[in-house]
């Protein structure tokens, strides 16, 4: 099986582009936990600054033919200082 690759700083970009809004990446969808983790621990893209913060949310889920959960991942760029 082919492993994917993640243009992690084209998420941030298009998070960036659409200010405050939930939007979904292709490269987010069926993602898995460990993913999302690594997403939030480790990609410098989208690492936290004093100016703004990414956050994420999970959406449609389902098990995949070796029974891991798999699930669609928003993103959303936010400057501190707005609270949504």
């Amino acid at each position: 099986m082919k492993r994917r690759r993640y243009r992690w700083t084209s998420v941030a970009a298009l998070a960036r582009q659409n200010d405050g809004h939930w939007v979904l990446h292709p490269d987010l969808i069926a993602i898995t936990t460990d993913t999302l983790h690594h997403m939030r621990r480790r990609v410098r893209a989208l690492a936290p600054t004093d100016s703004h913060v990414y956050e994420y949310a999970r959406g449609a889920e389902a098990k995949d033919d070796l029974g891991v959960t798999r699930f669609d991942c928003f993103i959303r760029y936010v400057p501190k200082g707005t609270a949504p």
